[in-house]
């Protein structure tokens, strides 16, 4: 019989993976508390960087109402007091035109994975 390795969860087995940042891209669930991917990167044992990217025109229809930009506003404020008071990590700010080209380039700058 041959026997098959279980393969960890999340895990590329490289120790410079291991070490690596957790990113964490904040959308539109902004809170703190019982936020599961929150909770997960937390739970790895390895610097969380917390991110919240906004594009425009990637949002449609829900980018146009000044409620909305004033709510958000908001909200970015408290998560951002909150990451800081509870994870000492402070949360990053972009606004950009193509999310995913964002978050590559965060990536690239931190070595997250």
């Amino acid at each position: 019989k041959s026997k098959k390795k279980k393969k960890k969860r999340g895990g590329g087995g490289n120790d410079k993976d291991s070490n690596a940042p957790v990113l964490l891209w904040f959308r539109r669930d902004l809170r703190i508390y019982d936020n599961p991917a929150l909770n997960l990167a937390a739970e790895q044992n390895r610097p969380v960087i917390p991110v919240f990217i906004w594009s425009e025109k990637e949002e449609g229809p829900l980018a146009a109402g000044g409620a909305t930009k004033v709510w958000l506003e908001q909200g970015l404020e408290a998560l951002a007091k909150s990451l800081e008071a509870k994870y000492h990590t402070k949360l990053i700010l972009r606004s950009t035109d193509n999310c995913l080209t964002e978050i590559n380039s965060i990536v690239q700058e931190t070595g997250a994975r």
